[in-house]
């Protein structure tokens, strides 16, 4: 892929950002994506599997799917293509690593590429809200920024940037993650509760990236009430809000959470819907929704649409 104008630096992110992969081309962003194994055949997802397709094999498999990460020859690789077409630094931003693990490919493979550097950031955040940071670092790549203040920034994005979802009944508990296999969870007593009586949980990450159950209950609407509360509490805060919705194959429930957003409590933009790409589906569950959002200072409404559209 090659730019259509000399960029002060090259942006690389792996696949649980869940931006689509033309909005990534477009925006000249290099994907690493994680990898879909079955006994048959790996995939990288977004490239060999779509995820809409995903859904639909993961159901019918019962989730027979391992995540892979990416490997240190995947970014050393997108590294040289970097290096060759005349870029000095590169950035990188993963996945919260308390969750995936594509930050340490990432560091070791930037150790072996000479005339480059890497700079690699945890944002402690997936899905969306990785996706919101990705956007605001695009933008400010695209005007002119230097790379120290353009890294500068995406923490500071990354920091003010939260999610909230909702797990389906059948989801494994977030709070007893394993990210080594990728995907393999431990069923604890609330998970197993939550499965038998048809509770669902609603789940943050903290600051560290490490998931924090927020509440529970039977009815997906009172969950959905409890988070446009915690919206409404933050926008007080920081002023105005930029906010995604979070689908993973279950599009039908966005309405649900769509309706108590509806509300004149605290000002909040909708800024488009992802759909969750394997590894973050494998994670949370068929059935998730969420929302993350962050302060329309960093990231505006139109700028992520533009963004996800892939109108860069």
């Amino acid at each position: 892929m090659a730019d259509t104008q000399q960029k002060k630096f090259a942006i690389v992110c792996d696949s649980a950002c869940d931006v689509p992969l033309h909005a990534l081309n477009s925006a000249h962003v290099r994907l690493v994506p994680y990898y879909v194994c079955s006994k048959e055949q790996n995939y990288r997802e977004c490239i060999d599997l779509d995820p809409m397709d995903f859904y639909v094999r993961l159901s019918a498999t019962k989730g027979r799917f391992t995540i892979k990460s990416p490997t240190t020859k995947d970014y050393a690789r997108v590294f040289e293509e970097c290096r060759d077409l005349g870029y000095k630094d590169i950035v990188t931003l993963h996945a919260s690593t308390k969750l995936f693990d594509s930050y340490s490919a990432c560091v070791t493979a930037a150790k072996s590429i000479l005339g480059v550097c890497v700079h690699a950031i945890d944002t402690k955040c997936i899905s969306a809200q990785l996706a919101l940071v990705l956007a605001a670092l695009v933008r400010d790549r695209n005007n002119g920024l230097d790379v120290e203040e353009a890294c500068e920034r995406a923490v500071a994005v990354a920091n003010a940037t939260k999610i909230s979802i909702i797990l389906p009944p059948q989801a494994a508990d977030l709070t007893r993650v394993s990210s080594k296999p990728y995907g393999s969870i431990l069923l604890g007593a609330q998970a197993l509760k939550a499965r038998a009586f048809g509770v669902r949980r609603m789940f943050t990450l903290t600051d560290e990236g490490l998931p924090k159950e927020l509440c529970s209950a039977p009815e997906l609407h009172v969950l959905t009430g409890r988070l446009v509360r915690n919206m409404s509490l933050y926008g007080h805060k920081v002023g105005p809000l930029t906010h995604v919705e979070i689908n993973a194959g279950a599009p039908r429930l966005l309405a649900t959470l769509e309706k108590p957003l509806d509300t004149n409590e605290f000002e909040s933009h909708v800024a488009g819907i992802v759909n969750t790409n394997p590894c973050i589906t494998k994670l949370l569950g068929i059935g998730t929704v969420g929302v993350s959002y962050t302060p329309s200072a960093y990231v505006s409404a139109a700028e992520f649409s533009s963004f996800l559209a892939g109108d860069e």
